[in-house]
């Protein structure tokens, strides 16, 4: 989260962690993504031909999960710039970690978690310091269970607004910038190394969350259609498989898209978070996807 970090720290005191899965809220955003998708249409953005992305359930969750969402074993993870999350199934909150990092990484000035994945049984986060002239930035990872801290390694990139790692190769990708077309990749199981980079076909605006599934990177982003994204890992061809939707501001403040999933549930293969801070609420949304 960029744009709304000074309203979030202004009403989590008020903030609670109820879930509730409200019907009006699924026909909102669907209003939202029509209207998104009809402004990408006039743009002459077109998806691909067979591709479907419809929105199954929406469920309200604590508006501290304000960064990332990843899929774990019997429930979910979240983060924040300073914390991070355990749910189960339902969203009940089951475990929570404030101010996860150790002093030596905040001393770096990394106190900002972004968009979180799990592989190779840890939870895995990007981390970033402000002063993206540095070419520094660091990944850290916990234990999945008791988001305790379990180690970190520095990357040579600029900015690392959100972070995924495929479970069957260990191959890690983040954005180099958080506007761009360099996916800076790593390879974990050997310490992290350097690969080359994937070069996106367009690029991506405000990119908030990605993850890797079945082929291809996904991602959501904060730009102005609050577009969903998918890159063959192949070729880095991109392109705009529909919106998120969530458009309606409140007085001038729009929700901001935050992370992705990409899992394979009943409600859906894709899962995003969106925070709407002036509802005192974060939506996770499911997506039902099918493509050529």
């Amino acid at each position: 989260m960029r744009r709304l970090s000074v309203i979030l720290g202004l009403v989590l005191a008020g903030c609670n962690a109820a879930t509730v899965t409200d019907v009006d809220a699924v026909v909102d955003v669907a209003a939202d993504a029509a209207i998104a998708d009809a402004a990408v249409d006039a743009a002459g953005d077109v998806s691909p031909a067979g591709w479907q992305v419809k929105l199954s359930v929406s469920s309200g969750v604590s508006l501290l999960y304000s960064q990332g969402i990843a899929r774990l074993p019997g429930g979910w993870a979240f983060s924040a710039k300073a914390g991070l999350w355990r749910t189960d199934e339902q969203f009940n909150q089951l475990v929570e970690k404030i101010n996860p990092l150790p002093q030596t990484l905040l001393d770096q000035g990394y106190g900002h978690i972004g968009d979180i994945d799990m592989a190779d049984g840890k939870l895995y986060a990007g981390l970033e310091q402000g002063d993206f002239s540095t070419g520094k930035q660091a990944v850290a990872w916990f234990d999945p269970q008791t988001l305790a801290f379990l180690g970190s390694h520095d990357l040579a990139q600029h900015e690392n607004p959100c972070l995924c790692i495929d479970e069957a190769t260990l191959i890690a990708y983040t954005p180099d910038r958080y506007h761009g077309t360099e996916i800076r990749r790593y390879d974990v199981k050997n310490g992290w190394a350097p690969l080359p980079s994937l070069t996106l076909s367009r690029q991506l605006d405000a990119m908030q969350g990605v993850d890797v599934a079945n082929g291809a990177l996904w991602f959501s982003c904060d730009d102005a259609v609050h577009g969903l994204y998918r890159a063959d890992l192949a070729t880095g061809e991109t392109r705009q498989i529909g919106t998120i939707g969530r458009l309606t501001a409140i007085g001038t403040i729009l929700p901001e898209v935050e992370g992705i999933d990409a899992s394979p549930t009943a409600n859906g293969f894709l899962h995003t978070l969106t925070n709407e801070p002036l509802q005192a609420t974060s939506w996770v949304d499911d997506w039902l996807v099918s493509g050529p």
